[in-house]
């Protein structure tokens, strides 16, 4: 398991309604989530994160987590088999979508044509240097951003952004989040 990948845990683990900020359009509370990183069976494989509802429904899908930082070009066919290998081991799951965080879609992630379909249906992308400078987007998107903002402009941006959050309800935890991502960059 990588530092992102212990992170992206942690922050899950501990904030599952979180999902809310990764998939917007979900129609569901997302209080209604627990989170999770089951071992897949089979050459043992383990998704970063899985939320399940507690009721599956089309509106409400279980959704699967992946983080990818950097290119690996067996990514896309691995990501369409763990999901594949979750699926048919769950066999109470129907209704599921996948969300990558990545820095951005460009990376080599290997040949997509044998995966359309998932990557075309089934996979949300967060392209996290996208997000790093659209600073209307959602202050947790934002703060993951910061796992790619160049270091020189680390804690400028990190500093910023907790001033941004001063009034939310979440600062608190927010900035827990902001202080691992600064910790996991430097120390990673």
């Amino acid at each position: 398991m990588t530092a992102s990948d212990k992170l992206f845990y942690w922050i899950f683990q501990s904030h599952p309604g979180w999902i809310s900020h990764l998939l917007p359009d979900l129609a569901v509370d997302p209080a209604s989530y627990r989170f999770s990183a089951p071992v897949l069976k089979e050459q043992e494989r383990r998704l970063d994160g899985l939320f399940r509802p507690l009721r599956e429904s089309p509106d409400q899908p279980t959704v699967i987590l992946e983080a990818q930082m950097f290119s690996d070009d067996k990514f896309f066919r691995r990501f369409n088999l763990e999901c594949a290998t979750l699926i048919a081991q769950e066999t109470s799951i129907d209704h599921w979508r996948a969300v990558l965080i990545c820095p951005h879609r460009h990376l080599n992630f290997g040949r997509p044509e044998a995966v359309q379909e998932f990557l075309r249906e089934r996979l949300h992308w967060i392209e996290l240097d996208r997000i790093a400078n659209d600073s209307s987007a959602d202050p947790f998107l934002q703060a993951l951003a910061l796992l790619v903002q160049p270091e020189p402009q680390l804690p400028a941006r990190s500093i910023a952004l907790q001033q941004q959050l001063a009034d939310r309800a979440d600062a608190a935890a927010l900035t827990d989040v902001i202080a691992a991502i600064v910790l996991t960059r430097f120390n990673g």
